[in-house]
């Protein structure tokens, strides 16, 4: 971490391709080579435990330098916290895809055409890392707007997921999509078309199903890659276009060759699927210290454990933050 490249996703985690996610991954909850409705019975948020303590260890050196107490624990924490959120978000994107392929195969007795496309397509960009088709990985970049987003105490955080290499720093291009984050999460609408395009992805199984590769290559050709990184986000809300006033939200996007897409599922910020349980599996020779730490028998996760956070890390930012209740964005541990 302390050189900030990023790590590839592959055999050694089997993490995201992204050095703030390397212990951890998701894993839809329906098997995608598959000719029916079939659940994979690994569904759920995985760690990689070992890799976790190690990038722990990590930080935790940080904190020591800087005379922080329990610097172990906070470090593993806030670690964990992180990926465990980030990938939850991924939870809720598969969830509601499985609800819209769950009622397509009981209306018409087979898969949407290209269901699985899409995994295979962001495992392959992903190891290449190369801009900009990887920066149309958008859901990477919703999964940690999400998070700085979070109107809980976890979105108070974000200058501490920055410091220890966590959060990337704001357009990071070396990050790729994880450092978009910051062109989306002070913009509700720009997240909303980021969502409808992460949606039309998942649901064609094409990279660019707006066709704004071309916009992009023509900025990269004018004023370099820095240039169609910061224009990116723009150009896929262009595509999504805008809203004639706040009462008014268009209904479909043009997509390639002037063809038009329904805005598919709706809102993903809101509603029953911030509050859905998920697995979650740990791998390793730390899997069990983990799994207390961060199972459904330990009293402390999730409130506990962020406001011990919140006392010893110190109050990052001054906005307002709601108090803790009933709404809470978070979820048990199955």
């Amino acid at each position: 971490m302390d050189d900030g490249v990023p790590f590839v996703h592959g055999p050694e985690t089997m993490g995201e391709a992204d050095v703030g996610l390397r212990a951890f991954w998701y894993r839809p909850m329906l098997l995608r080579n598959s000719i029916e409705v079939d659940v994979d019975l690994d569904w759920g948020i995985h760690c990689n435990a070992d890799a976790l303590a190690e990038q722990a260890a990590v930080i935790a050196n940080r904190m020591n330098a800087d005379g922080i107490e329990d610097a172990e624990v906070l470090a593993l924490d806030l670690a964990f916290i992180f990926g465990f959120d980030h990938e939850y978000f991924h939870h809720r994107f598969d969830s509601g895809i499985t609800s819209h392929v769950m009622r397509t195969h009981a209306q018409t007795g087979a898969l949407p055409a290209n269901f699985g496309d899409y995994e295979e397509l962001h495992d392959s960009i992903s190891t290449r890392r190369e801009g900009p088709e990887w920066w149309l990985l958008t859901e990477e970049t919703l999964a940690n707007a999400h998070i700085v987003m979070d109107q809980t105490r976890l979105g108070g955080l974000k200058d501490a997921f920055i410091e220890h290499g966590l959060l990337p720093e704001p357009g990071d291009r070396t990050r790729g999509p994880y450092a978009g984050w910051r062109y989306v999460a002070a913009d509700p609408w720009k997240f909303n078309c980021l969502s409808h395009h992460t949606w039309l992805q998942i649901l064609t199984g094409e990279l660019d199903p707006l066709g704004i590769i071309p916009a992009i290559e023509a900025i990269t050709h004018e004023g370099g890659l820095d240039a169609a990184y910061d224009a990116l986000i723009d150009s896929i809300v262009d595509a999504c276009g805008l809203p004639e006033d706040e009462d008014s939200i268009p209904d479909r996007v043009l997509g390639r060759s002037g063809s038009e897409h329904l805005f598919a599922m709706g809102g993903v910020p809101d509603g029953m699927l911030r509050r859905l349980e998920v697995p979650m599996h740990f791998h390793g020779g730390e899997a069990n210290r983990m799994a207390e730490r961060y199972g459904p028998t330990n009293p402390d996760w999730p409130y506990a454990i962020i406001e011990n956070l919140y006392d010893c890390l110190g109050r990052y930012d001054d906005g307002t933050i709601d108090p803790w209740g009933g709404d809470d964005p978070f979820t048990s541990l199955a």
